[in-house]
């Protein structure tokens, strides 16, 4: 669905999909809806925490190779788990200004680490690059606890804040309460599954009632 809301709210953005253990049929699917995507499909096994963590984690990795791959030179990094309300025409305009873009807020801050659900970042400065390969080392290692990315996004802060230039992420970019004429809306605050059913909603898809047994696997992987 997130796809399906970027078709919807902004057609002519160039999309890329760091995938894990997709098969042929769901990436076959995924391009369907949606015709400038490119995606790269990871094979992941044997994995010392539990998958979910991992996946959370995996957001330094996945920086790192949209950097290496040469498709743009501004990225906007999201999580999967939203949905596009209306063209992000302002956060190319506050890159104009910053070297990477953060959502700061107080309740984050406040636990030592900075919201990682909506990353910016330009590839003109190599020093970038040095942020993310910094950034991508606070979430190595088998006892990593929850949170541990978001924290890891602290450090790497306070380490370049002098070096580069931080942007502020507008709020509206990382609704969890799904208001109308916000951004972007995610599903985390209020939960995935009526996250989920709000989304059906706004896409004219008929509103699950109950929860598939995909969703009911996916949700339960990893223990947590």
């Amino acid at each position: 669905m997130y796809l399906m809301s970027i078709a919807k709210a902004s057609p002519g953005e160039r999309v890329y999909v760091s995938g894990a253990n997709l098969n042929t049929a769901q990436i076959t699917e995924l391009k369907g809806m949606y015709k400038d995507l490119t995606i790269t499909n990871h094979t992941i096994k044997d994995i010392k925490i539990p998958l979910r963590r991992y996946m959370q984690y995996r957001i330094t990795e996945v920086l790192l190779e949209v950097w290496h791959s040469g498709l743009n030179n501004v990225y906007i990094a999201t999580n999967a788990d939203v949905f596009l309300n209306r063209p992000i025409n302002d956060l190319y305009s506050l890159m104009q200004t910053c070297d990477i873009a953060l959502h700061f807020t107080k309740i984050h801050m406040e636990k030592k680490m900075i919201q990682n659900g909506v990353i910016a970042f330009k590839t003109d400065n190599p020093v970038v690059l040095e942020f993310l390969e910094y950034y991508d080392q606070t979430t190595k290692g088998s006892s990593l606890m929850k949170g541990a990315d978001q924290r890891g996004l602290m450090r790497a802060y306070n380490n370049f804040k002098d070096r580069l230039a931080f942007g502020q992420i507008p709020h509206d970019y990382i609704d969890g309460y799904c208001r109308k004429g916000s951004h972007m809306w995610s599903a985390h605050l209020k939960g995935k599954w009526p996250g989920y059913q709000r989304f059906q909603y706004e896409l004219d898809i008929p509103v699950s009632q109950e929860k598939p047994e995909w969703w009911i696997e996916s949700c339960t992987m990893g223990g947590e």
